[in-house]
């Protein structure tokens, strides 16, 4: 019986190490493949590529003609321009500036983005470090919006600097686009770029009106 006992108490032999290395090594060439067989824009044919393109400036061409075509017709007629100041429906924010000057902060606009587009397309630089500063910029801009109604000599240079801020999303996302995205995120892209190119547009508006005012 105590014989018995002693064979039971010796405990298991240990199991090596390189047991478990063949599915640990596996796994990680499972995930390496899954990321290299990733389809991204930059590794996509050519065919591929210039569809996205015609999609995502596609969508926002029309995205852009249609803000623009709303706001017009907002600052056309006294009586619309009116009704939407008092109820801040979409376009409100132009109806307060002249013709001229929101014409004119548009062509500033577009000519901007084409700028900043072109650049960044043939540019051999990674963009995607920008983000931290991105974002850092951004807050800048919200906490000094808070202070605008307190000093009034901030609202240019604040405006200024959303020029700076939103002139980098321009770039930072064009850069994801055509380097970190999928075929089939255009839709995410053509409103990435949107949302860049109205908050630009509001900028270069803001500064317009503050110096047409000087």
């Amino acid at each position: 019986m105590n014989r018995g006992i002693e064979q039971y108490e010796q405990s298991p032999p240990a199991y090596e190490a390189e047991s478990t290395r063949p599915f640990l090594e596996a796994d990680e060439q499972f995930v390496a493949g899954e990321d290299m067989y990733k389809e991204t824009v930059a590794n996509s044919t050519l065919e591929i590529r210039m569809q996205f393109v015609r999609k995502v400036y596609s969508i926002l061409t029309v995205q852009i003609l249609g803000t623009a075509l709303v706001s017009a017709l907002y600052m056309s007629t006294a009586s619309i321009k009116t009704w939407v100041q008092n109820n801040h429906m979409v376009g409100t924010i132009v109806t307060y500036y002249d013709k001229s000057v929101a014409l004119q902060a548009l062509i500033i606009t577009f000519g901007v983005f084409l700028a900043l587009t072109l650049f960044t397309l043939q540019s051999k630089w990674d963009f995607s470090g920008m983000a931290p500063i991105l974002f850092a910029g951004i807050w800048v801009l919200l906490i000094g919006g808070f202070l605008v109604p307190f000093s009034s000599g901030m609202e240019l240079p604040l405006a200024a600097g959303g020029v700076v801020i939103f002139s980098g999303y321009i770039i930072f996302d064009t850069y994801l686009i055509f380097n970190r995205y999928s075929p089939e995120d255009y839709i995410m892209a053509s409103t990435s770029l949107y949302l860049d190119m109205i908050n630009l547009f509001l900028r270069i508006l803001q500064i317009l009106n503050g110096t047409s005012r000087d």
